[in-house]
């Protein structure tokens, strides 16, 4: 668990004591900025340090030295990490704009590089590089908006907030899961190469509306004290239909599932989480208390933060049924 206010790190147990790990600083079980812990297996996980882009080792709570082949694979990596492999693996998620950069052009000749791709580039060692897939990015205009708030002229800049992309995270074991937009599924690639193409859901998703427009755009972003920034006019286009999911909505799981949070519209309806299977696909959906985020998955429980009025946020757990396993 990180407290990302303090920039400290904390293990905390099942009655909610916390004890912290490390500390603040450059040095040996030191970290700046601590952002996103990935499990590679029941004792030991990756730290990313968000301010160097360093990565740190754990055995358990425990700062140990870092294993050579995930040193050499933190340099490696020239995009936003989509995981680590126990096998010495790391998958480097590319693109929203042009791919000119990418060390292997073109590597999937049947859907050729454009600017909307997005390209998923595995590493594996220390030579081997592979482009595994290519997805799209669904963009529908970003917004730039000037203002003068209380004497003090600022440039906004915002994302549109139904923008989505095709998403991948790579598990412990090698095998890569890839959430795809439309059609809405998740496909999955073996540790050893072969594809399993995903059933696609059929779920109807919502149209949109005027008033989820204006509702979403003031979402966006406020200036400290909840002034409202953006407004649905700033956005030049909405989709007719809210994408399934919007961006850094899927995870890997320890069990081996992939878990897709699904787009939330906000109000008080709940936040679904749908849970994919490598053989069967879809086998279930949970559901967050509406405005919480996924923070954690474990073998029979989700982590999840839900916002209290008072602007903190508590930790709850959500459990995971079988799901007919």
């Amino acid at each position: 668990m990180t407290e990302s206010l303090a920039r400290l790190l904390y293990a905390v147990n099942r009655q909610g004591v916390r004890k912290q790990i490390g500390r603040t600083g450059d040095g040996p079980a030191e970290y700046r900025s601590p952002g996103w812990l990935i499990g590679l297996d029941s004792l030991s996980s990756v730290l990313i340090d968000n301010n160097n882009r360093r990565w740190s080792y754990l055995q358990q709570t425990t700062f140990s030295p870092t294993p050579e082949a995930l040193r050499e694979l933190s340099l490696r990596v020239q995009g936003v990490l989509g995981g680590v492999s126990l096998g010495g693996r790391a998958l480097d998620v590319r693109g929203h704009g042009p791919l000119a950069r990418l060390p292997f052009p073109n590597p999937n000749r049947a859907h050729p590089v454009s600017r909307d791709s997005v390209a998923f580039v595995l590493y594996e060692g220390r030579e081997r590089a592979d482009t595994i897939a290519l997805g799209l990015t669904h963009r529908f205009g970003a917004a730039v908006k000037r203002l003068n708030i209380k004497g003090v002229p600022d440039q906004y800049n915002a994302m549109h907030p139904l923008a989505t992309f095709d998403q991948a995270v790579l598990f412990a074991d090698g095998t890569v899961a890839l959430a795809r937009v439309k059609p809405y599924r998740v496909d999955w690639r073996r540790a050893n190469g072969a594809w399993i193409v995903g059933k696609a859901v059929g779920d109807a998703t919502p149209a949109v509306t005027a008033n989820m427009r204006r509702e979403l755009s003031r979402a966006v972003s406020t200036y400290g004290d909840e002034i409202p920034v953006f407004d649905a006019s700033d956005f030049p286009i909405w989709p007719d239909r809210v994408p399934p999911f919007t961006s850094h909505s899927v995870h890997a799981g320890p069990d081996g599932r992939a878990y897709v949070v699904r787009t939330w519209i906000g109000g008080t309806t709940p936040r679904q989480v749908d849970v994919f299977d490598r053989q069967r696909g879809r086998v279930g959906s949970l559901s967050m208390p509406p405005g919480a985020r996924l923070v954690g998955i474990g073998q029979r429980a989700l982590f999840v933060a839900r916002p209290l009025e008072t602007g903190e946020e508590e930790l709850l757990r959500v459990s995971i049924p079988p799901f007919g396993r």
